[in-house]
């Protein structure tokens, strides 16, 4: 019932299950998670945080109690059950994310970006998690110690030899010509989102990003053509209005 979204019916039968067995975690997991998904979001947080607390093999429900919470923004309820979580086990994967998650929500910076370093530590063959304090780290306007973690990426092997790392590496050239921009440093970003283009030319948000770099080398001429090329691609898109207004700027210049 639960795999045909029937979530209702689901729950009396896990219930019947949790009657023969009240310590049966499993169910009372997948209970939860029925629970949550018809917006029982309270209950489900409920039924998560038992599940953890009498089975240590079922500490995900600490982690999805969590994340429940977090979506309810209560982030103080949250940030008590990651806690639990890592004090049962301090290497699960995400539990720091999750924490770091709730700490920006929390405008804590400095402790989000702790957490997300020790994520990163727990975790370091996981590109994702390193592109996620890249931009960490540019939210929080660090971009020298962001050039530092996403340099990290671009240096793994090309596409020709490692063909699963070719969204990240694109994305992580992307982020560092960002990062130059902001440091006024235009000829730096340049190469790096060319380096990009190289891996995906047809990614229309290179060719943006490609235009903001050569309006800041007064270069208009070139980056009139790549945001057109953006607009081509991209004609929804929801700075579109924006940069038709740069277009127009660039083109008296």
């Amino acid at each position: 019932y639960s795999e045909n979204q029937e979530y209702q019916r689901s729950i009396t039968f896990y219930k019947k299950a949790l009657d023969y067995n009240p310590g049966f975690s499993g169910a009372r997991i997948s209970m939860a998670r029925s629970l949550s998904a018809i917006g029982q979001t309270l209950q489900a947080v409920s039924e998560f945080s038992f599940a953890a607390s009498g089975d240590r093999r079922k500490v995900i429900g600490y982690f999805e109690a969590a994340q429940l919470q977090t979506i309810n923004r209560r982030y103080q309820e949250a940030e008590s059950l990651v806690s639990k979580l890592i004090e049962a086990t301090p290497n699960f994967p995400g539990a720091h994310r999750l924490l770091s998650q709730i700490y920006q929500f929390s405008a804590k910076n400095t402790e989000a970006i702790a957490e997300m370093v020790t994520e990163v530590e727990n975790n370091p063959q996981n590109t994702k998690f390193l592109i996620e304090l890249g931009e960490l780290y540019m939210k929080y306007q660090k971009q020298q110690e962001a050039i530092v973690v996403l340099a990290k990426i671009t240096h793994l092997p090309d596409e020709k030899l490692a063909p699963e790392f070719r969204v990240d590496r694109t994305k992580a050239f992307l982020l560092l010509s960002r990062c130059y921009r902001f440091l006024k440093r235009p000829d730096n970003a340049e190469s790096a989102i060319r380096l990009a283009m190289e891996i995906d030319y047809n990614d229309p948000e290179l060719h943006r990003e490609l235009g903001y770099v050569f309006n800041d080398l007064q270069r208009y001429r070139e980056g009139v053509k790549e945001f057109e090329i953006y607009l081509q691609r991209n004609p929804a898109g929801v700075d579109a209005e924006n940069i038709k207004k740069l277009i127009k700027v660039m083109a008296i210049e």
